[in-house]
């Protein structure tokens, strides 16, 4: 995945921090080193998998990557992980040794499995010799062992093979027209498919350069933006949602391409950023399972409410019930540890939507559909409606147990300023079948979000209760 362009772009930047920056030359001379320590002194080879804390240094950074080429299989560990949730992962994925930057990662792991200190590790390679790499490890062996986000109860261990990851690069690079010109502000989590392999694997694999940000700032990426320094961002909704509120939108326009994903990018936000910037926000579909699957296409138009067309050798489909169903080379072929092998062909992604001129669209996760009175009410579709009245920031909607309907609808509403019920009910009549309307609105501070931004529906609901 990145032979090539390491060796196309030896002189470039490839990494950067706020206080230390790695040409490809340089990290392909620290990655040689790190493979060589790993293999001679930790006896790592070919077929091993090791967890390794997913931090936003270039230490850390260069440490994944070494592992990678070495065809060694990498599970990044969150650095907000709890005892429990680490030690979850560990057993799940039956990692071999575990490489900790990460204090609490060091502490918890030590008496579980082989623990090696990250700094220790890069002190150790920097008086090495360089080892070999592997040049072409199969098609078919694993490469990186992902966990899903766990929002239907605990993350499932998900593998990734080279072939599965390349072409989703490929494809991707094609789509959005990546280069070794581009670079890209990166503050998405190092442990899953956006920031990891989107961002990450993704602006390498071209010989772009990677700004490395452990924190999102929107002042700082406005000032990134504005100098020039970066031209490409990634981010989720909430991300564009604290852009606009600190009055840094407008950088945008200086930005080459903008891409959002792991949640619904609403029309309302995707309206306010592009009147604030000029700039049409690219959103994109994908699932720790599928990898990409789906985008808009910059240089043929996007489409507000669209997550686009599917990549290439990707076939979506859906299902008599409204199911989107995918297939293709980047689709996983079943879950590691007790979740069990449960891939299937085509795999069933548990969202509903609909294709329109070969555009994707989305509805919401079939779990979420609310059935009241026999009437299908799909989440998003009212949560955009209320957020196109003015004064409210965001909202969430979910389904509550009804003797008489069998659920009801209920809203969870964030206002800009102080509203009343009833002004969100006479707008929303007007707008939504009757049915539709919720019966219940709560006005809240914030909404529950995971750590990637989605909405924590089952919060929501569990309040309720």
């Amino acid at each position: 995945m990145f032979d090539r362009s390491f060796a196309q772009n030896a002189g470039k930047c490839a990494l950067k921090t706020s206080d230390r920056s790695l040409s490809y030359n340089e990290l392909e001379s620290l990655t040689r080193k790190l493979a060589r320590v790993l293999e001679t002194r930790y006896d790592l080879t070919v077929g091993d998998r090791v967890a390794v804390s997913a931090s936003a240094t270039v230490g850390a950074t260069a440490v994944h990557l070494a592992l990678v080429r070495m065809g060694v299989s990498v599970v990044p560990l969150s650095t907000a992980y709890s005892r429990e949730e680490l030690l979850y992962i560990l057993r799940t994925s039956g990692a071999r040794s575990v490489i900790a930057f990460n204090e609490d990662h060091h502490k918890i792991s030590a008496g579980v499995v082989d623990t090696v200190e990250g700094d220790r590790l890069l002190q150790l390679a920097s008086v090495s010799s360089e080892g070999e790499l592997s040049k072409s490890p199969p098609a078919s062996s694993e490469t990186l062992v992902v966990f899903s986000s766990g929002t239907t109860g605990r993350p499932k261990a998900v593998p990734a093979t080279t072939s599965a990851v390349a072409h989703n690069l490929i494809s991707l690079a094609d789509m959005w027209g990546l280069s070794s010109s581009d670079s890209l502000y990166l503050a998405l989590p190092l442990y899953h498919i956006h920031g990891l392999v989107v961002g990450l694997y993704g602006i390498l694999s071209v010989g772009g350069t990677i700004h490395l940000h452990e924190k999102y700032d929107p002042a700082v990426l406005a000032a990134q933006l504005e100098t020039g320094e970066a031209d490409v961002f990634f981010g989720v909704p909430t991300m564009y949602q604290r852009l606009l509120r600190s009055g840094h939108a407008s950088s945008l326009r200086n930005a080459r391409l903008c891409v959002s994903g792991s949640a619904p990018l609403t029309k309302a936000l995707f309206t306010e950023i592009k009147s604030a910037s000029d700039v049409s926000v690219v959103e994109r579909y994908g699932m720790t399972e599928t990898l990409i699957i789906s985008s808009n296409v910059p240089r043929t138009g996007v489409r507000p409410g669209s997550v686009g067309v599917p990549l290439r050798s990707t076939q979506v489909t859906i299902a008599d019930d409204q199911e989107i169903l995918v297939q293709g080379p980047s689709v996983f072929n079943g879950y590691i540890g007790s979740a069990g092998n449960t891939c299937t062909v085509p795999f069933a992604t548990g969202d509903l939507g609909y294709l329109q001129d070969g555009y994707l669209y989305i509805n919401g996760r079939k779990r979420d559909l609310i059935i009241t009175g026999g009437h299908n009410v799909h989440p998003l579709e009212v949560e955009e409606a209320i957020q196109e009245i003015d004064g409210v920031l965001e909202a969430a909607v979910v389904g509550r147990h009804s003797t008489e309907w069998g659920e009801e609808v209920v809203a969870f509403v964030v206002p800009v300023t102080p509203m009343k019920t009833e002004t969100l009910r006479t707008y929303l009549k007007e707008r939504l079948s009757y049915y539709k309307v919720p019966k219940s609105i709560y006005f809240v501070e914030a909404l529950p979000r995971n750590h990637l931004g989605k909405i924590d529906r089952k919060t929501l609901q569990e309040s309720l209760n």
